[in-house]
């Protein structure tokens, strides 16, 4: 599989784009019988073992979660939209269709946070000052929280600026390598992000890519930027 953000370059260019979002991707991929004794669990009812893929397994994570059909042309696209639906009935995967990050309930325990916070996490790219953000929410995941976290109405806020965030993503643009990079930076007191970008047609600025590192307790705090 290549590059994530190879992939993002390349569907990039494309015109016309659909995401699509798995539901129950890893209950349905069978499991090699030649593997499925690396599943066994034993129970007060005798030992059993899985037949098909579940969560937690070191090579679980490369399976399928989101699709992108992606085409140059709308006629190009509707076939693609209609062979892959063709392949997904035959394999008998099923698409979800009420996932949406507005529906993102509030976390109740340290778990379903971090797991909020990857889904966030993985589009901090997009996201400017992604780390300065996120910093109240991260703090909940600290080992001192209890696992019931204590959900402040400071939390609830972080949280719904994230979600707007995530709904309103900047539109960044695919890079061309034949022209100039632009790099900004700034630092806060907590974090230090930097926006990489380039010139459009017009001599306006557009971004490529957003970029922003969590200080730690040793390291300078002046506010500055270039």
């Amino acid at each position: 599989m290549q590059n994530m953000m190879e992939l993002n370059f390349l569907v990039g260019k494309k015109k016309f784009i659909t995401v699509l979002d798995m539901l129950k991707e890893y209950c349905s991929l069978p499991m090699e019988d030649s593997s499925k004794h690396l599943t066994a669990f034993r129970t007060n009812r005798g030992q059993y073992q899985w037949n098909m893929l579940l969560f937690g397994l070191r090579n679980a994570a490369a399976t399928i979660d989101d699709l992108a059909i992606f085409s140059d042309t709308w006629e190009e696209h509707l076939n693609h939209l209609e062979e892959v639906f063709k392949r997904l009935e035959h394999f008998n995967f099923s698409v979800n269709l009420g996932k949406s990050i507005q529906n993102l309930q509030a976390p109740t325990t340290k778990k379903q946070l971090r797991s909020a916070l990857g889904l966030c996490n993985f589009y901090r790219q997009y996201i400017p000052n992604f780390a300065k953000f996120a910093l109240p929410l991260n703090e909940l995941t600290k080992k001192k929280v209890p696992n019931e976290i204590p959900w402040s109405k400071e939390a609830e806020n972080v949280l719904k600026e994230l979600k707007t965030a995530l709904c309103g993503i900047t539109e960044l643009q695919v890079p061309d390598i034949e022209k100039p990079y632009y790099l900004h930076t700034d630092t806060f007191l907590t974090a230090v992000g930097c926006c990489l970008g380039q010139l459009d047609g017009e001599d306006n600025i557009y971004p490529i890519a957003f970029g922003i590192h969590k200080k730690t307790e040793t390291q300078p705090t002046n506010v500055g930027n270039n």
